[in-house]
């Protein structure tokens, strides 16, 4: 694993030092330094275990039941009518720059603590 990432920075580091090469053969330099790279991490044993585990996922991934768009929609206006609503109830309570005092969308004594002030 260090090998590979000594070859990828020899590969950036070759980049900025020959800045006298044609740009192609200095991004090739790049280029190369990561192939050799990978191809390093892939022969290890971390990219062994790093192939496995993407394996599995995949596996998981295919047993994920995902939603359908209409219930993505759904649960999407459901959630901004939540936030709107939210957004009322607690705005509601800021202060009422005429009265100086909470202004209460509702008159209920249970709901509304502010119509006792």
């Amino acid at each position: 694993m260090t090998l590979s990432v000594l070859v990828l920075l020899t590969g950036i580091g070759a980049f900025y030092w020959y800045d006298d090469f044609p740009l192609v053969g200095r991004i090739a330099m790049v280029v190369g330094g990561l192939a050799v790279a990978a191809g390093l991490v892939w022969f290890s044993w971390y990219g062994r275990e790093f192939w496995q585990f993407a394996q599995a996922s995949r596996i998981e991934l295919r047993k994920v039941v995902w939603p359908s768009r209409d219930e993505t929609c759904r649960v999407r206006l459901r959630h901004c009518d939540g936030v709107v609503f939210l957004g009322t109830r607690l705005g509601s309570h800021l202060a009422d720059p005429v009265h100086d005092r909470p202004v209460c969308l509702t008159k209920s004594e249970r709901l509304c603590p502010c119509d006792g002030m």
